[in-house]
């Protein structure tokens, strides 16, 4: 399977590594702070998988916000 990321994907998810959002993911999962500080060098797949959700749940909410305002 090949995904293909906009540009816009590419920048969205270069802002959620910068953001507090991505520590507390690493948080979620009870990792200790040592092991957060370590985490936080690299990209992992849990920051992949964060963003992901945390676009999904945009979408989900514009699309509510989209039918509210058409009714």
């Amino acid at each position: 399977m090949i995904t293909y990321f906009s540009e816009q994907d590419m920048v969205s998810f270069g802002n959620f590594l910068l953001s507090p959002k991505r520590k507390e993911a690493y948080l979620e999962h009870n990792l200790e702070e040592e092991q957060i500080t370590q985490a936080l060098l690299v990209i992992n797949p849990l920051d992949l998988t964060s963003w992901f959700k945390e676009m999904q749940q945009r979408s989900i909410q514009n699309t509510q916000e989209n039918n509210t305002n058409v009714e």
